[in-house]
């Protein structure tokens, strides 16, 4: 279990979870505040905060660190902004090449999610294959074709559960599940964003 605490200078804020939230890679950690008996929320914009991982937590080969780590850091506004695909810039790659096409976020998003959850489809309506890479602090999406883009009408089918970092989806604030709240803009699995590569 995660051995630390987030200090405000007054108190600690701890939430004890029974499993790790790790990435696929054990690289990155996901801490969880929970509200207050109040119903305030832990963290207040503009105050500072700092971040304590005990000495005694464990590394990847069980062995103890070799000192504690502080990380100091100031909260601001909470973003529940819901993810608006209209928002986003496609640029289109010429016809017959294998540039790359690009998808521009006014945002950063999850990059872990960012990376499965975006297909492209070509006019047959079957996947186009090639690899997908980040850039600009992950407010860049990029896609290198296998093959040579051929003229036509394509689509970009993207899953309706991808993330900002603040946890919002398309459609939907990282508050509306809690409170109950129907979605900002009802979507399904997925949303379609159509482009076309002109001859």
């Amino acid at each position: 279990m995660f051995s630390g605490r987030v200090e405000d200078g007054a108190a600690e804020l701890k939430l004890p979870l029974d499993e790790e939230l790790w990435d696929r890679d054990s690289r990155r950690l996901t801490l969880l505040f929970a509200p207050t008996a109040e119903a305030t929320l832990p963290l207040k914009a503009g105050k500072a905060y700092k971040l304590v991982v005990d000495k005694e937590w464990r590394d990847a080969k069980g062995l103890p660190l070799k000192q504690a780590f502080t990380k100091e850091f100031k909260a601001i506004e909470a973003d529940r902004t819901s993810l608006d695909p209209k928002q986003w810039t496609v640029t289109a790659p010429a016809a017959n090449s294998q540039a790359t096409l690009v998808i521009d976020f006014p945002e950063s998003l999850d990059a872990a999610l960012l990376l499965r959850f975006i297909d492209v489809v070509d006019p047959a309506g079957k996947p186009v294959r090639g690899k997908v890479s980040l850039d600009n602090e992950e407010k860049r999406w990029i896609f290198s074709p296998d093959i040579a883009w051929q003229p036509g009408k394509y689509t970009l089918e993207v899953l309706s559960t991808l993330e900002d970092l603040a946890g919002n989806k398309i459609g939907r604030s990282v508050d509306a599940d809690r409170a109950g709240q129907a979605p900002q803009t009802p979507v399904g699995e997925s949303v379609t964003i159509p482009f076309e590569i002109a001859q």
